[in-house]
């Protein structure tokens, strides 16, 4: 096995890990009220199909009630949150994956991808990351 191939099926089971993760830490979290002094009803993980590896780390921080590490890496994951699914939306996510060694084909009209500007901001975060 490659080493690309060796990275893809071990992101995939990353990938796999933090499906069942982020179903768990919404399931756990909800009813609550506040997570991190900020109030929410549940989660949407999109970006645990780009870093897998943070988003279980932060859950993994939450379990052992080492609240302020998981903070500090949610806040550091953020950006790349915000322009893969904010502001570049479907796209940006798309790009991203197809950055990290995956392929995710084109958005759907009327989407676009990110224009140049934006993929180079997409790729200035995954490398803060490791992811490629």
């Amino acid at each position: 096995m490659s080493i690309a191939d060796r990275r893809r099926h071990r992101d995939h089971e990353d990938a796999r890990r933090t499906q069942r993760v982020g179903l768990v830490t919404e399931a756990q979290l909800v009813g609550r009220g506040q997570f991190f002094g900020v109030d929410f009803q549940g989660g949407i993980l999109a970006l645990a199909n780009i870093a897998p590896r943070q988003c279980i780390q932060i859950y993994q921080h939450v379990l052992n009630k080492e609240f302020e590490l998981a903070r500090e890496l949610q806040l550091e994951v953020i950006r790349l949150n915000q322009l893969t699914t904010g502001i570049y939306g479907i796209g940006g996510l798309k790009y991203a994956l197809d950055q990290a060694g995956f392929y995710s084909g084109l958005p759907r009209s009327p989407l676009r991808s990110p224009d140049e500007a934006g993929r180079q901001e997409i790729d200035t975060e995954l490398k803060k990351f490791g992811i490629i």
